[in-house]
């Protein structure tokens, strides 16, 4: 966090977003938390997309999401 606040030149941090399978370990928000004092949150780039709960068969879309940030973001991309 030291590194990141130098280089970016900013005084604070507001939040924190997690996304990935990182988002997905046991306790990690919670404990990030704790010890920045600064609030976690994990992405869910599904919370404003209209999908079909179909086609994620057996997982489950909510406990998933995190790992599905970087395909929607491209998929939400205009493509010419």
């Amino acid at each position: 966090m030291s590194y990141f606040k130098s280089s970016a030149k900013v005084s604070n941090v507001d939040w924190i977003v997690l996304s990935g399978g990182g988002a997905l370990i046991p306790f990690l928000p919670e404990f990030i938390q704790s010890k920045l004092n600064i609030t976690v949150e994990i992405i869910n780039p599904l919370r404003n997309i209209e999908y079909d709960p179909d086609i994620f068969r057996q997982a489950q879309p909510e406990k998933i999401a995190p790992l599905l940030t970087v395909a929607v973001g491209l998929a939400a991309r205009k493509v010419k």
